[in-house]
């Protein structure tokens, strides 16, 4: 088993230097010597091997593709914002609210703003 730290050593080593009570010894003239620890070891775990860091490299890559393929937020909250357009849904706290019933989360008005202006939906048509 190895550890690594800073461990109160004298104060364990203190119980394992008394005498043991007997006739001889009673515990009243019991002396406990200081504790004298001259070497304390601490084993290190060893270093990763190649094949640990071969592993690891792969999975790297393997996460970031997966993350690179993902769709990102703004991707999932634009489709939810179209979805909710087409079903009719036309003023901030309507779409916003959509958005979070999808996803748990809502957007903010700059969101909403700035999608309406990518689809061209902030211009208002005058009949002549």
């Amino acid at each position: 088993m190895s550890y690594i730290g800073i461990y109160p050593v004298a104060s364990h080593a203190a119980m394992y230097m008394q005498r043991p009570i007997t006739p001889e010894h009673p515990a009243a003239l019991t002396v406990v010597p200081e504790p004298s620890i001259t070497e304390l070891v601490i084993h290190l775990p060893p270093a990763p091997n190649d094949a640990l860091v071969a592993i690891q490299a792969s999975l790297t890559q393997v996460i970031a593709d997966v993350l690179t393929c993902a769709p990102g937020r703004v991707a999932i909250v634009e489709a939810l914002l179209d979805e909710a357009w087409q079903q009719g849904l036309r003023t901030y706290a309507q779409l916003i609210k959509y958005v979070e019933l999808q996803t748990g989360k809502g957007c903010s008005k700059k969101t909403v703003s700035a999608w309406k202006k990518s689809r061209q939906l902030d211009r208002v048509d005058i009949a002549a």
